[in-house]
């Protein structure tokens, strides 16, 4: 996604406000302005010499039950979620625990960056994962294996830029890979489909069903090969990721960013964080993630 600048100059009202440093008014509607960026692209209000600046995302968040604001940009055929943070992003529990996220945040690699899931996959692990590839270029982008077809469970394009599915010894190759969009990829058991964003079916396989248990965990960002770690080139993005162990959820990843309090836990850097055990994933290479929402 390009970045973008809107400027409003301001025939618009606006109210000075404490922390939040202004409001914008729109018609009935308004927005609180900050003084750092949160996200790109972002609104940016000029007010005299300084720019203020509200939140843009592609996609629907939770509002506030206190609030009914919703504001809307066209821009370059996209439509865009204007918001402030006032904004849920994240649903927490009576008891302060996170249970939910917005679907659009995601974790980006800078190609020295992985997840280690801590799940061994067997013949009945389910990954559902959107993915978001930058460049057309080889990466592997979740799994594991101990071979090459030898108790895989991996998925990656291949540096014939081309999709590849392994799964135990069975090892498929499919359609170009796509880059600059999002897929939806369910790898469930022997059967994974990748679908696009419109839910079309873009790769499919068929494993034949054969028992087989790991001996390292799944990664993602990367997998295990023999006793190598591969990690998933730069520009590779994880959204809201599931892991299931035979039907059951073991793994519900959001993505999550560094200062952000889950109870009384400190996220210590950008990472991924674990609705089912109410646990940080952090990065275990170099580097950081880039933490953001489309």
């Amino acid at each position: 996604m390009s970045k973008m600048l809107i400027i409003i100059f301001l025939f618009i009202p606006f109210t000075v406000l404490g922390a939040h440093e202004h409001i914008l008014h729109i018609g009935d509607d308004y927005l609180y302005l900050n003084s750092e960026k949160n996200t790109i692209p972002s609104l940016n209000v000029k007010i005299g010499d300084d720019v203020f600046y509200a939140n843009m995302s592609t996609c629907p968040f939770k509002i506030n039950s206190d609030s009914e604001r919703e504001l809307h940009i066209s821009y370059e055929g996209k439509e865009y979620y204007v918001f402030d943070d006032t904004i849920d992003l994240y649903e927490f529990d009576e008891n302060a625990n996170l249970i939910g996220a917005n679907p659009c945040l995601y974790l980006e690699s800078t190609g020295t960056q992985y997840i280690d899931t801590g799940f061994m996959p067997n013949q009945d692990t389910r990954i559902v994962a959107t993915v978001y590839q930058k460049d057309l270029t080889g990466t592997n982008v979740f799994g594991e294996r101990r071979g090459y077809a030898n108790k895989s469970f991996m998925f990656l394009c291949t540096n014939e830029k081309v999709y590849r599915d392994d799964y135990n010894s069975s090892v498929v190759t499919g359609p170009r890979c796509r880059t600059n969009e999002k897929v939806l990829i369910d790898k469930n058991k022997n059967i994974i489909t990748v679908f696009d964003m419109n839910y079309v079916n873009i790769f499919q396989v068929n494993h034949s069903y054969s028992d087989f248990q790991a001996s390292s965990s799944v990664l993602l960002f990367g997998s295990y090969s023999y006793t190598d770690i591969h990690i998933a080139k730069s520009g590779v993005r994880f959204y809201e990721t599931f892991i299931y162990d035979n039907g059951n959820l073991v793994r519900h990843f959001v993505p999550v960013p560094a200062g952000m309090v889950i109870g009384d836990y400190v996220v210590p850097s950008n990472g991924m964080w674990d609705i089912v055990e109410q646990k940080f994933y952090g990065n275990s290479g170099t580097g950081n993630f880039i933490y953001g929402i489309d």
